[in-house]
């Protein structure tokens, strides 16, 4: 059990005239801890298969008008589709890094590596970064209360902001990609990283995920397949949303804020597999029981 927290840090780019974005820009942020950060960079580099990695970090994003931001990758809606977007010399965006226990500390050294400006080689171009802002955005405490609650809670949305690889912890190190927004595949690397090693409360987390959560009938429309590109190959991810019904009747208290604490978790650190290398990153909202709940 530990602390989580989630930085947004707004940078600016500059240094490449107009560049066609090639590749998954979480490789551009994983390129900025590694040199910032001698600990995120044996963690990035590291081969290891384990599931929770207690680091996640997004693409880069930018804000496209009032309220609205959009992931900056090469993406489309078929495998054959894939558009390439541009990054424009000088531009502001943004990245957000969560990171867990004593991984916490090195997040004042990212920000002082960046206040000195970096540079970075991404599609072909030295690319330089330099700060504009950076906040903490959301923490939790596996000790204190849950920052997500399900009372008086009628659904709650998780929006994908960024490709989402849920992950099936049924078939541990299955070589097929499950891309369903079910409450255990969404969930199962938030359990692993607040109840590993002991697997039998990584299950009962699980199973109680799935008996408090319930898709809404709508979820297969409102989280689609999306494709990605990445280091050259074209690869399936999920993006989009989804509702999930509350139903805690019959449920122990102690289920219902099992359900809060991995809900709460992946408001910090994401949901899914590839959460270190830019994938997974969520936003959840708790839906009064007074709102509509159409789709």
């Amino acid at each position: 059990m530990a602390r989580f927290e989630r930085w947004s840090f707004t940078v600016r780019v500059y240094g490449f005239g107009s560049l066609r974005v090639c590749n998954y820009t979480g490789k551009l942020v994983k390129s900025l801890l590694a040199v910032c950060s001698e600990r995120f960079a044996s963690i990035l580099s590291s081969s290891e298969k384990s599931v929770a990695k207690r680091l996640s970090v997004t693409p880069l994003f930018r804000v496209t008008g009032p309220g609205r931001v959009e992931a900056v990758y090469p993406g489309g809606p078929q495998r054959d589709k894939i558009r390439a977007p541009v990054l424009e010399d000088g531009e502001v965006v943004f990245f957000e890094v969560g990171a867990g226990g004593d991984l916490i500390n090195e997040m004042p050294r990212l920000l002082e590596c960046l206040s000195r400006g970096v540079s970075v080689r991404f599609c072909g171009a030295a690319i330089t970064v330099e700060p504009v802002e950076a906040r903490m955005i959301a923490e939790y405490d596996t000790h204190s209360d849950p920052i997500v609650r399900l009372d008086g809670v009628e659904a709650v949305k998780i929006v994908f902001r960024s490709p989402t690889l849920p992950v099936n912890p049924w078939r541990p190190g299955s070589r097929w990609k499950r891309l369903l927004p079910t409450p255990s595949y969404l969930l199962a690397v938030n359990a692993h990283d607040m109840f590993d090693p002991d697997t039998a409360l990584v299950e009962r987390a699980l199973i109680a995920a799935e008996r408090i959560l319930s898709p809404s009938h709508a979820a297969l429309d409102t989280a689609r397949v999306y494709w990605y590109l990445y280091d050259g190959s074209r690869l399936p991810a999920m993006i989009g949303y989804v509702k999930l019904h509350v139903e805690t009747e019959g449920v122990g208290k102690g289920e219902v804020e099992t359900v809060e604490h991995l809900l709460s978790h992946a408001v910090v650190m994401g949901v899914g597999s590839g959460r270190a290398a830019g994938f997974g990153a969520v936003s959840i909202e708790a839906m009064p029981s007074t709102d509509r709940l159409e789709g």
